[in-house]
């Protein structure tokens, strides 16, 4: 399981979250957060290939879940 808080600097993590892309889930402990949408725009804003971004941003949970991906919004 992989653990990314998105306080941290995600610049700093972010050479291996490319390499880790297939283990990692990106989720939220919501309505606790004060905005997912912004959550997620970080990740989006990343420097990471766009199967990468996918993949952390529903691809890998649809995949463990057996379901499929819903398209992005």
């Amino acid at each position: 399981m992989t653990f990314i808080c998105t306080r941290l600097s995600l610049i700093t993590i972010t050479p291996g979250l490319e390499r880790l892309a297939d283990k990692v889930i990106f989720g939220t402990d919501w309505p606790g957060v004060p905005s997912v949408a912004a959550n997620i725009e970080a990740i989006r804003a990343l420097p990471l290939s766009e199967e990468a971004t996918a993949k952390i941003l529903g691809e890998n949970a649809a995949r463990i879940l057996g379901i499929e991906a819903l398209e992005e919004r």
